[in-house]
Parts: structure tokens; C-alpha cells; sequence
């Protein structure tokens, strides 16, 4: 699958918004679905400048993001030797058809890249299979035990999750390493973890019960040379994907159904587009204060995936429970109420940003 993500810099508020219901509106002129995430993940990259952009500035957000593609929004880059630039006027929407040149034109380029990457790729493959073969093989012979549900109810303790949380409310720094030979650090002081594993490839360490995941602690100056070629990650990223995986539709305890919850903060952008529901569930939720069982026959989402965004929001101190239910609307359900609502969402992912 292509990677048609985006995200902004230096984008205020109003530009955000604008930005993203033009794009909207563009949809059926677009050769792929586009759609906005963290800048750090973000496969497109649009940088706006009111004032001039010098060339070196340039040169230097180019090292910072070197597997992005940079498109240059603004008036002033008559000067600039850049490969993809929106010329448009500062805090004003981009011109439609441009915009849609533009991305057409990126998604070919994208094409290339992904074609040649794969080309290397098979020649890589090819080069290790035998010493991905014999290190499968071992894998086989190991016993990893998970955790399978056995409670109508989840509880953290029996799952990665609970090393998490233990990691914060001691402060102590720890090793992780499950019989699978990831290696995963906890550093509860700056709230970062360093795994040299992406956070999609963890869901058989998620999914591990504690008493089969070796954990030492360790000190901090040994952590800064173990994880010195690594790059920090944000534990809430990693609180967050663990619940998901391990919650499976179960509330936690002292929770119920019928619980009137308020969602206080909007989860990170980024987190709306692990499950598609998410985005509705958040967008209902920030308008919304009822209960689990309603959210779900509002939204006409899958309760298990209400419950796992649930339980995702509570671990990360996003929900509280209350007792006043406030309705506001029914979702949209026509074209016209999805415009609105999809340019409702992105001022409150700016804002939020």
C-alpha cells in the first residue's frame, strides 16, 4: 500500500483548517485517499513561511526529514532550489486546482520510490533468507506463552501493559526482553521507551503475560549507552498501542457499561488511525457525554472497538467518568454534514495540536 500521509510545520490553526477542506473537497480528483498524521511519521511534509525562506534553513529541515518529501507553502520562493513548492499567499487556502496537481503529481513520484525500494528489498531478501530461515526455526522451538483472555474483565497487571505502568509509578528504569528477543526500555524520567523494533511489530510483546518477560532495572548512565544509536519514543505511544492490543474488548475494572464517560482531551492525531472507528468514536465523544453502551448505538460502531478506545483514553488520563449526559446531535450521516464534520475535526486537531 502506497503511503499517502501528511502534516504540517509551522501551520497555524486557521491554515490547518482551511487546508484540510480544500483537500477534502478534492477527493474525487485525487489519484490516493490522503490523510494527515504526525510530522514525524508523515510521508509529506507541507512548511509554511511568512517570511522569506532561506536556502541553508531549507537544507537543514531536509536533514531532519530526510525520508519526506518537503513542499515549500508560501509566497516567497522565487530564489529557492526546491523540488515541490505551493505558492500561495500566507494564511489563505491553497488555490483547489494546484493543490490537486500537486499531490497527483507526488503520488507518481511516491510510486517510483516504492517500486525501487521494493526492488532492493527482493535483493535483500534474497541475500539473508538462509539466516532468517535457520533464525525462524529457533523461534518455532520457543514456548512464548500470552496471555489469553480468561476474564470477562482487563486487567493491565496480566499483560505488558502493567510493566508499563509499574515503570511509572516507581520511576525505575527497565530492560524488557520477552523470549522473542525484543529488547525494549523504559525510561519513566523523560517519559520515553527505546526499542529498535517499530511499535506495529510489538503486538506478541503486548500481548505476553509479565511472568515470561524478563525485566531488569537498570541505571540511568547505563541506559544512555545501551540506547545511545536509538531514538527516543514517547510512552504514551506505547501505553496507548498496548491497551488497544491487549484490551480486546474488555472493560477494566470498576468500569461498566453503563457508565456516563466524558472525554476530556482528543487522543494524538496519530492514534485515530490505528482502528478506522476511532475517529468517529473521538469525534462523537468530544461533543457528546453519555454512556458506552450509547456511544456505541450512536455511533453505530462496534461496542469491543468503543470499549478498546475506551480503555486506551482511560490509561492515558484522557476520560473521566460523570454523571450528566449532555447530547448534543446525532452523528452526520449525508455528504454535506460529512464535509462539515471532517472540517469540524481538523480545527480540533489543530487545536489540539
Amino acid at each position: 500500500m502506497l503511503d499517502t500521509t501528511l502534516s504540517f510545520l509551522d501551520f497555524n490553526a486557521k491554515q490547518q483548517a482551511s487546508f484540510f477542506a480544500i483537500l477534502v473537497l478534492s477527493e474525487r480528483n485525487l489519484a490516493n485517499d490522503w490523510k494527515m498524521v504526525n510530522k514525524d511519521i508523515a510521508k509529506v511534509i507541507f512548511i509554511s513561511s511568512q517570511q522569506k525562506i532561506n536556502q541553508s534553513e531549507w537544507d537543514k529541515l531536509q536533514l531532519t526529514y530526510p525520508e519526506s518529501i518537503l513542499v515549500a507553502y508560501s509566497k516567497n520562493l522565487s530564489e529557492l532550489n526546491i523540488a515541490w513548492k505551493l505558492i500561495t499567499e500566507f494564511d489563505k487556502p491553497p488555490i483547489r486546482s494546484k493543490l490537486i496537481s500537486l499531490l497527483n503529481k507526488i503520488t507518481v513520484e511516491l510510486k517510483e520510490i516504492k517500486e525501487i525500494k521494493e526492488i532492493k528489498e527482493i535483493k535483500e531478501i534474497k541475500e539473508i533468507k538462509e539466516i532468517k530461515e535457520i533464525k525462524e526455526i529457533k523461534e518455532i522451538k520457543k514456548v512464548i506463552k500470552i496471555s489469553i483472555p480468561k476474564n470477562i474483565l482487563f486487567l493491565p497487571e496480566d499483560y505488558f501493559l502493567g510493566i508499563i505502568q509499574n515503570s511509572i509509578k516507581t520511576g525505575e528504569i527497565y530492560h524488557c526482553q520477552n523470549q522473542s528477543g525484543i529488547n525494549l526500555y523504559l525510561y519513566p524520567q523523560k517519559f520515553n521507551y527505546f526499542c529498535s523494533v517499530e511499535i506495529t511489530n510489538l503486538k506478541s510483546l503486548f500481548l505476553t503475560h509479565p511472568n515470561e518477560i524478563k525485566v531488569e532495572k537498570i541505571l540511568e548512565e547505563d541506559l544512555k549507552k545501551l540506547v545511545k544509536d536509538m531514538k527516543a519514543k514517547t510512552l504514551n505511544d506505547l501505553c496507548w498501542h498496548s491497551t488497544i492490543i491487549a484490551s480486546q474488548g474488555r472493560l477494566m475494572k470498576n468500569h461498566h457499561h453503563d457508565d456516563v464517560v466524558n472525554l476530556k482531551y482528543w487522543p494524538d492525531i496519530s492514534y485515530l488511525n490505528t482502528v478506522k472507528d476511532y475517529l468517529a468514536i473521538a469525534t462523537f465523544m468530544n461533543r457528546n457525554v453519555t454512556s458506552i453502551k450509547k456511544i456505541s448505538q450512536y455511533t453505530e460502531k462496534k461496542e469491543v472497538n468503543v470499549i478498546d478506545f475506551h480503555n486506551a483514553c482511560q490509561v492515558l488520563g484522557l476520560i473521566d467518568q460523570t454523571k450528566n449526559f449532555c447530547l448534543n446531535s446525532r452523528p452526520a450521516s449525508d455528504k454535506l454534514r460529512q464535509l462539515r464534520q471532517n472540517v469540524f475535526e481538523a480545527l480540533q486537531f489543530s487545536t489540539a495540536s
